[in-house]
């Protein structure tokens, strides 16, 4: 039998609960004669008897640090605090259309330079003179598409 388990049959037996223990007649036989001869139980069951007196004669006090409607309080002040420091937050400039602008803005930028790729412009390149070539080759692409001429220099 473990150690732990007799301990435990023990205390129900110095606390008068062995009853309520799901035990055979012979075994509280045995826990009856334990702790009444052997001087480990003994000792152990008066230790447990003069601890249950000094419990019973002192009770635990349990205080809560402050009343109950003030604990809410608090909570329901910071709870208030919080609203009014959300409704404090300024809203963007502009009112929001400009998140809505910068996406567009950048949209008509993307189909505008398609639109002069598709017809052989590039931005940034005016009509006439381009320069394809890296500066070492020192090529030199010129280009008219109203005239329908591209002329190469290669130096």
């Amino acid at each position: 039998m473990k150690t732990n388990e007799l301990n435990l049959e023990l205390q129900a037996w110095a606390d008068g609960q062995l009853d309520q223990l799901d035990l055979t007649p012979a075994r509280r036989a045995e826990i009856e004669r334990l702790a009444t001869s052997d001087p480990a139980a003994r000792e152990l069951v008066a230790g447990l008897r003069s601890m249950s007196a000094v419990l019973k004669a002192n009770p635990p006090e349990y205080t809560v640090p402050a009343a109950r409607e003030f604990y809410w309080s608090q909570i329901q002040r910071r709870i208030d605090a919080a609203e009014r420091a959300e409704s404090r937050v300024a809203p963007a400039p502009g009112g929001g259309w400009l998140r809505w602008l910068l996406p567009v803005c950048g949209l008509a930028a993307v189909v505008i330079g398609l639109a002069l790729a598709r017809n052989g412009k590039t931005l940034g390149q005016p009509e006439g003179l381009a320069d394809f070539g890296s500066d070492e080759s020192g090529a030199v692409v010129f280009r008219s598409e109203s005239e329908g001429v591209t002329i190469c220099w290669l130096d």
